[in-house]
C-alpha cells in the first residue's frame, strides 16, 4: 500500500488532514528559527570538552533542599553581582552564554577562543571564552565556569552541561526548573533510560518504525515534536511524502524545513506517541527531540551517571 492509499484508508479515522497539519508547521517554522539559534555546538575538536566527548562541568553545591526555579525567569547572580536575566536550554552546548554588554560590565576576562556552530561544519563562528568564577542560582553555586560570549536576548543563557554534577529536572509543561543532590537508578529501560551526549548536549534513543535514533533533547526547539536529518524520509514509515513548509535559519545558515506525519508510533522508552509531526531538513546533521514531545513529559537528567528518566505529566497529576 503507497502513501496515498495509506491516507485514503485514514482520512475515515482520526487522521488530520495534511491542510491542518502544514497549518501547524507554517507557524512552527517561525520557532524553529528561534529554536536552532539556541542549538550551539563547540565545532573545535576536542576544545572545551572532556574525553567522554562532552564539556567539563562546573563544580556545584546544591543543599540539602532541592532547588526550585521558574524556567522562563531565571535571574542569576554572576560573580556575585546581580541578578541578571539569563535563558536556559539543553540544547545548548557551552555552560553559559554571556552577552558582551555583561563581559564589559563585570571585566570578565578572556581566556580563550572557542568555534561555535549550527553542527553543520558551514559558515561557523569563533567567539571569545570568558571566565565566570561563580554563578549563583537559588540556593545553588556553581564555581569556575568558561561562558562563551554571544549576543542574544538578555544578559545571557544557561546550558545543560552546567548542571552535570547535580539532578536536573526539566518541566517544560509546567515552566519549572529543579535542582538536587542524589542520582537516578540504573536505567531499566522504563523509568529510566540511559543518557548519551553529543557536543555538550544530552541525546535519547527514539524508536520509529523499525530505526531507532538517537535524538538531542532540546528544549529550546520551538513547536515541533522531532526534527530529523532528510534521509530518515525515505527510511520511516510516513502518512505522506514530506512536503516544504518553509524557511528556517540558524544563527550561521538558512535552509528549507519539509513536514510530514509518522505513520505509527514513536516510542520513547516505554512511552509512546501516536503520529507525531516531523520536520525534515538536508542542513543540520543531528536529530533532534523539541519541546512540543518536551511538554508532555517531566525529565529528569543525571549527567553524571548518564541516566535520564522520562515521566508522563498526566501520570504525576494522578498520583497528587
Amino acid at each position: 500500500m503507497d502513501r496515498t492509499t495509506r491516507r485514503s484508508a485514514r482520512e475515515s479515522g482520526n487522521f488530520t488532514p495534511m491542510t491542518n497539519l502544514l497549518k501547524g508547521c507554517l507557524v512552527t517554522v517561525v520557532f524553529v528559527a528561534v529554536l536552532v539559534e539556541c542549538t550551539l555546538v563547540f565545532d573545535d575538536q576536542g576544545k572545551g570538552r572532556e574525553a567522554g566527548g562532552w564539556p567539563r562541568p562546573a563544580e556545584s553545591e546544591v543543599g540539602s533542599e532541592p532547588v526550585e526555579l521558574t524556567l522562563s525567569q531565571l535571574r542569576p547572580r554572576i560573580n556575585g553581582k546581580g541578578p541578571f536575566r539569563f535563558g536556559f536550554d539543553t540544547g545548548q552546548s557551552p555552560a553559559a552564554l554571556v552577552s558582551q554588554e555583561l563581559v564589559e560590565r563585570l571585566n570578565l576576562p578572556v581566556v580563550s577562543q572557542v568555534t561555535l556552530g549550527d553542527g553543520s561544519r558551514q559558515n561557523s563562528s569563533k567567539v571569545d571564552v570568558v571566565r565566570v568564577e561563580t554563578i549563583e542560582l537559588g540556593g545553588a553555586v556553581f564555581r569556575g565556569i568558561d561562558a562563551v560570549v554571544w549576543s542574544g536576548e538578555g544578559d545571557g543563557s544557561l546550558g545543560y552541561s552546567l548542571f552535570g554534577h547535580c539532578l536536573l529536572t526539566v518541566d517544560v509543561g509546567s515552566n519549572r526548573l529543579r535542582l538536587a543532590h542524589g542520582e537516578l537508578p540504573e536505567p531499566d529501560g522504563q523509568e529510566v533510560l540511559p543518557l548519551k551526549h553529543d557536543h555538550g548536549t544530552p541525546c535519547v534513543d527514539v524508536e520509529m518504525g523499525q530505526r531507532t535514533i538517537p535524538l538531542v533533547i532540546d528544549s529550546g526547539f520551538g513547536q515541533a515534536f522531532f526534527a530529523l536529518p532528510s534521509h530518515y524520509a525515505e527510511e520511516l514509515p510516513l502518512v505522506r511524502d514530506p512536503v516544504a513548509v518553509g524557511q528556517a535559519t540558524t544563527l550561521f545558515n538558512p535552509f528549507e524545513i519539509k513536514a510530514a506525519r509518522l505513520e505509527g508510533i514513536a516510542r520513547i522508552g516505554p512511552h509512546e506517541i501516536e503520529n507525531p509531526d516531523i520536520f525534515f531538513n538536508e542542513h543540520l546533521a543531528f536529530a533532534i527531540l523539541g519541546k512540543r514531545c518536551l511538554r508532555r513529559f517531566i525529565v529528569t537528567f543525571d549527567a553524571a551517571h548518564s541516566r535520564v528518566r522520562f515521566e508522563r505529566r498526566e501520570a504525576r497529576e494522578r498520583d497528587r
